[in-house]
């Protein structure tokens, strides 16, 4: 069971901890979702977790292929091993109007 300060509205003093079942519905959980040993994650942790498991397929996907596709805002190209670049295709400039006029 894990533990989750709770502050209500206007509340001053330091927050009393209160337990809770992991995985309820407790509005009071919302920046954390506790798992069955307690454990919580945010959304940091989500992100470092999703970096560290795209460059571990991209460093897989090096070893297997010899290359990996990767794109940016001007291109598509395959990044190979050994550093150097091939592109695939040049992603177009959108040109979006300046001034926009709503008529009725």
């Amino acid at each position: 069971m894990g533990k989750v300060d709770v502050r209500h509205k206007g509340e001053k003093k330091k927050a009393s901890r209160v337990a809770v079942e992991p995985g309820s519905a407790n509005k009071a959980v919302n920046r954390r979702v506790a798992g069955k040993d307690g454990a919580y994650l945010t959304k940091r942790i989500l992100l470092k977790a999703v970096r560290d498991g795209f460059k571990a397929a991209a460093e897989n996907a090096m070893a297997a292929q010899g290359y990996v596709v990767v794109g940016n805002s001007d291109f598509v190209y395959k990044l190979f091993a050994d550093g150097s670049k091939e592109v695939i295709k040049a992603i177009p400039r959108i040109e979006r109007p300046k001034h926009i006029i709503l008529k009725p």
